[in-house]
């Protein structure tokens, strides 16, 4: 049979799996068929799937499906997950500078986007609401006399806190043995873990257990400030005790 370039060769637009080409195998010439060289690509693979290594890079020009149940991937950004039933799950939506998730079919409301400023809710892209803080840790807070830091023996000071977005909530007890000066102008207060945003609607108080003095003082926290001073009636108080116990639980706004 006379060559021919590949150009004049007959196409084959129904593969059946039966045809056979020719490799040369260490220098034998031996024959393969096209059901051999795809197993392990196709549906119906037998044998380990093709596996791409950290060296490799793989490009979609349109879309990737796995089975129902899976995942697919969509050119321009957009994963979908689907449920076993091929009803849809979530789908993952590259929009802007933030990526979507939306559950189900719908493409109007996502439930949550991450965007450079935290995560925003049901459709808000407002950056004012959007979450940009969860926080876990523990403040030792310093004591002070008349807004200046105390020096004495403090047996505990360790405030637990947890923080979500602005939002602060603190618990702990604060326990001097030695007690602290107790003069009638020896006003009492102590730090918190953040300051608080400027303005009086951003001011709270608070009165708390303890031991050893009288429970009818409260804890006020003014706004831009980060120190909580013991008040009695709205005006600065001193402890006036020895060995006092305080119970720690106030929920503030940080700046």
């Amino acid at each position: 049979m006379a060559d021919k370039k590949i150009s004049e060769l007959t196409e084959l637009t129904t593969p059946d799996g039966t045809e056979e080409l020719v490799v040369n195998d260490s220098g034998v010439s031996k024959k393969v068929q096209i059901d051999n060289l795809i197993t392990g690509i196709d549906d119906n693979a037998t044998s380990t799937a093709i596996t791409i290594d950290a060296s490799e890079n793989t490009t979609f020009a349109n879309k990737v499906t796995v089975n129902a149940g899976g995942l697919e991937v969509r050119a321009g950004g957009e994963v979908i997950i689907r449920r076993t039933d091929n009803g849809w799950d979530y789908r993952l939506r590259q929009v802007s500078n933030r990526l979507d998730i939306h559950s189900g079919a719908d493409l109007v409301t996502p439930v949550a986007s991450f965007t450079p400023v935290g995560i925003t809710f049901n459709g808000d892209t407002a950056a004012a609401n959007a979450l940009d803080d969860y926080e876990e840790g523990y403040h030792d807070a310093t004591i002070y006399i008349n807004s200046v830091a105390w020096t004495g023996t403090v047996n505990n000071r360790r405030l637990r806190y947890v923080k979500i977005g602005k939002l602060v909530h603190v618990v702990g007890r604060i326990y001097i043995a030695g007690g602290c000066p107790t003069g009638s102008t020896d006003y009492f207060s102590f730090s918190l873990p953040f300051l608080s945003p400027s303005g009086s609607d951003y001011e709270t108080s608070n009165e708390f257990q303890n031991i050893r003095f009288n429970d009818s003082y409260t804890f006020r926290l003014h706004g831009g400030a980060s120190e909580l001073k013991m008040q009695n009636d709205g005006s600065n108080a001193a402890m006036n005790v020895s060995s006092p116990h305080l119970n720690v639980n106030l929920t503030y706004i940080s700046a």
